[in-house]
């Protein structure tokens, strides 16, 4: 939490107040992920007219970090963290999984790569 104040400038009763608690926090954080890196990276080469060379991009660009930094995947990190003890990040990796997985399919099927 000291972090977030330091980074922010707001205090913890700030944060708290905006959020809840750190699941709150963490729930909010979480869906900027998804929006702002996978669903922009889906986006930017799984089209469904993409084919093969948009999917290969995709998963290319999965082993840079958007920012240059190295802490990985979110969506992966959590998975691994929280494995089955949390049932509300678990259903979260879950969607971002099935997600990711419609959208490479329709990458294929575009193309007439799959039925």
């Amino acid at each position: 939490m000291r972090d977030l104040e330091t980074a922010t400038g707001l205090s913890a009763g700030s944060i708290y107040n905006s959020f809840g608690d750190k699941a709150g926090l963490f729930d909010a954080a979480f869906e900027h992920y998804n929006e702002a890196v996978l669903q922009a990276r889906l986006d930017s080469f799984a089209e469904p007219k993409s084919g093969l060379r948009g999917l290969r991009e995709l998963f290319l660009s999965l082993l840079r970090e958007p920012d240059g930094g190295t802490l990985g995947c979110l969506i992966t990190n959590s998975a691994v963290e929280f494995g089955r003890s949390a049932s509300h990040t678990r259903a979260s990796c879950r969607a971002s999984s099935g997600s990711s997985a419609r959208s490479v399919n329709d990458s294929l099927r575009g193309n007439g790569m799959v039925p």
